[in-house]
């Protein structure tokens, strides 16, 4: 069959080629037909990838957004929709002859965001790329088998305007050693941008010491990142660097940077997981790592592709790009994919090589076939495991995206740890089922980034149709190990000397007498002592305590206020696909009055809570993906004062009386721990330096242990909702005579 320009017609972009994220634009392609023309019942297809959020475009309403329009200078009358089309173009605008037909040379005008009835554009996804990609195909006899016409449409997105600005910093630096700090300025969406010229000024808090570092320093026109060395402290201890733009006033505080004096192990911080445009996502694969690497900053990057997709030319550049960027000492890459088989075969797990590797063994060459060697299937996860026997250098993660994981695959040789947050949710549920199987794993954060954010991933969602499914902010795993080289990562992976965070990065340290994370040792009965280091880039709100999937305690951390309410909802619907709990619901009372209500744990702007004018209750929408989203009611009340919360999953009430009789009330609602949780507010605290007083902890907690199998790991809680999970440690308590 002839395909080139001649016989399938060419389509171009007539409008501007770069737009700003997350603002109105317009597009406009023209497509001129070739030789076959399109005949009657044909088809012009304009689709781009399903993890762009941009707007879904709409046909019928002239004067609001997402408005799109189609005009031909031909005979033919044609008809618009949007439709879903395969992975990994999910998204389509569907141009169809319903009367008519095109001769070569004719045109087609299709315009996203037509202005010309008052429409203010069509919405452009939230995050930069390079290369934003409207891919044409045709379908000129009607045969709803479509062919790529050979033309590239790209557009290139930049990011938006400067919103805020983040100090970096080490988790972990070495007393009276020299380290760097950077700025990094957002926009609105997380994407990094060039910030307006400005003195910020540099100021250090911690209990425990004083810093050495520049006292000012000027943020330049850039690319949205600067790099401040010269900084050093002199005592071991927990630090925060507070940063304060003296043109606009904002300020950023760092996540916890600790200083210990020659430790054996030191805090590392990784993001392993996450595809590009190989694959199912976005973007260029050395910008992928570039940005890991230099705006991220994080010290351990993978690239995580789903097998199903990867050509044999795309695991090749895969190799390339991974030997390229993996400095030791630096920035580490471990080389991997994605195991996607179907979850009845084993489900999503992500593969690690310790070296390179000139093959990988995927479950299928579903949408790569003809372009990836048959030979290397490896289906169900089980051949996988039969084909890997023996060899050291491979590790395995199950993992929850859209599919998941499915723990009767579970293998302990290679698998050591689970992922247990992204940014597709927070799978706690999966860390209690692992611990219910009696499974010896770890726990890992991750991103699973489409965006070409690894490392920096912000939610990518939408309440519209399909065009968005990244609904939180990303993970980090924090890794334990004695440096910064690929031997040293890999053995504390494999050792599970690891804990998984949001991206906050929370520091975390747990030992059990004196074994860490992860580790495993026999011992006798009696009473032994759990200690647990913890700093924060919040208020630490509550402590939760594990032995195996029982929850054996949980500490709250602050003192609470008598005169306002906290109101907490969490959970996803189901383990599989569509898991997202989409609530509406409204807070009322009775006998009482809600005076203000405070959102918290709210990632992105399209989730609102709005009083209702006639009754003086609140309507609330919400989206939770196993994440904690919150509201605190300012509120007149007695102990008969009676709070009511009604949702679309289920309702709790509850009277003040009764809830000072419990401390906290829960109501659990169905699904994967769908819940809503009210309890008093903390306390007030105003001042960022007090604020930072209460992110930090040091508690013991002594337990009686009695005989057989433990396995205690904590969870840490902060007040706005953000968490760290200590990857579990393991204890064979044997009676004295078989010890």
């Amino acid at each position: 069959m002839r395909t080139g320009i001649d016989y399938l017609g060419s389509a171009w972009i007539a409008s501007a080629r770069k737009a700003v994220a997350g603002e109105m634009a317009t597009i406009q392609i023209i497509y001129q037909a070739g030789k076959y023309g399109i005949d009657d019942c044909g088809c012009l297809l304009i689709a781009w990838r399903g993890v762009s959020n941009m707007e879904v475009p709409q046909f019928d309403r002239p004067e609001e957004s997402g408005y799109t329009t189609v005009e031909t200078d031909s005979a033919a009358k044609l008809k618009l929709s949007y439709i879903k089309y395969k992975r990994p173009y999910h998204n389509a605008v569907k141009v169809e002859v319903i009367d008519g037909y095109l001769c070569e040379g004719e045109k087609i005008i299709l315009t996203f965001g037509d202005k010309r009835q008052g429409s203010p554009g069509i919405r452009m996804q939230s995050f930069t790329e390079r290369e934003f990609e409207l891919l044409p195909l045709l379908d000129a006899c009607g045969t709803e088998r479509f062919i790529r016409i050979p033309t590239t449409i790209t557009m290139q997105i930049l990011p938006a305007r400067a919103n805020t600005f983040q100090v970096w910093c080490p988790g972990m630096v070495i007393d009276k050693q020299d380290f760097s700090i950077a700025l990094r300025s957002l926009d609105v969406f997380g994407n990094i941008t060039p910030v307006e010229p400005a003195r910020v000024a540099l100021r250090v808090w911690s209990r425990d010491g004083l810093c050495t570092m520049p006292k000012t320093v000027t943020f330049t026109e850039n690319d949205g990142v600067v790099r401040i060395g010269g900084c050093r402290v002199h005592k071991p201890g927990v630090y925060y660097f507070i940063a304060e733009n003296l043109r606009t006033g904002q300020i950023a505080v760092s996540s916890p940077c600790i200083c210990k004096h020659d430790p054996k192990l030191k805090l590392f911080w990784g993001d392993m997981h996450g595809q590009t445009r190989e694959t199912l996502g976005c973007g260029r694969l050395d910008d992928y790592l570039k940005f890991a690497r230099d705006y991220a900053m994080i010290d351990v990057a993978s690239w995580q592709g789903n097998d199903l997709e990867i050509t044999d030319s795309d695991w090749l550049s895969v190799r390339e790009q991974t030997a390229l960027f993996h400095k030791e000492g630096k920035f580490l890459v471990f080389l991997g994919y994605e195991w996607s088989g179907t979850t009845n075969a084993g489900g999503d797990h992500n593969v690690y090589f310790y070296g390179d590797s000139k093959t990988f063994y995927p479950s299928s060459n579903w949408i790569s076939r003809g372009e990836a060697k048959v030979e290397y299937n490896a289906f169900p996860l089980s051949e996988l495991f039969d084909r890997m026997r023996g060899r050291s250098d491979i590790m395995v993660v199950p993992h929850i995206g859209g599919r998941r994981a499915n723990l009767d695959f579970y293998n302990g040789t290679f698998l050591h740890n689970i992922e247990i947050h992204s940014l597709h949710g927070i799978f706690e549920w999966f860390a209690l089922e692992a611990m219910r199987r009696r499974l010896r794993v770890g726990f890992l954060a991750a991103s699973d980034d489409h965006t070409g954010r690894p490392g920096l991933g912000y939610p990518c969602t939408s309440e519209e149709k399909f065009s968005g499914y990244l609904t939180v902010r990303s993970g980090l795993t924090g890794i334990y190990a004695e440096d910064l080289t690929k031997r040293s990562i890999w053995n504390a992976l494999t050792s599970r000397h690891c804990y998984a965070s949001t991206l906050d990065r929370i520091y975390l340290e747990t030992h059990l007498e004196s074994h860490g994370m992860g580790d495993e040792f026999p011992t006798c009965p009696g009473v032994k002592t759990l200690q647990i280091e913890a700093a924060g880039s919040d208020v630490l709100d509550a402590l939760y305590i594990y032995d195996w999937d029982t929850c054996i305690k949980r500490i709250n951390l602050q003192p609470k206020r008598m005169d306002a309410i906290r109101i907490r909802i969490s959970g996803v619907t189901q383990k599989n696909r569509n898991k997202t709990a989409r609530w509406q619901g409204t807070i009322s009372v009775k006998q009482g009055e809600i005076c203000s209500v405070e959102r918290c744990g709210y990632q992105f702007g399209l989730q609102q809570a709005k009083r209702i004018a006639e009754t003086g209750d609140f309507s609330f929408r919400a989206i939770t993906n196993g994440d904690i989203k919150g509201y605190i009611l300012e509120m007149h009340m007695t102990n008969e004062t009676e709070i009511q919360v009604d949702t679309n999953f289920g309702s709790l009430c509850c009277s003040i009386a009764e809830l000072k009789r419990q401390g906290s009330v829960e109501e659990f609602l169905g699904g994967e721990n769908l819940r809503i949780e009210l309890d008093f507010a903390n306390e007030k605290v105003e001042s960022i330096e007090k604020r930072l007083d209460k992110a930090i902890l040091s508690y013991a907690q002594c337990m009686d242990v009695s005989e057989g199998e433990h396995a205690y790991w904590v969870k840490l809680l902060q007040e706005d909702g953000n968490l760290a999970w200590a990857s579990p440690i393991y204890m064979d308590v044997l009676a004295e005579a078989e010890k």
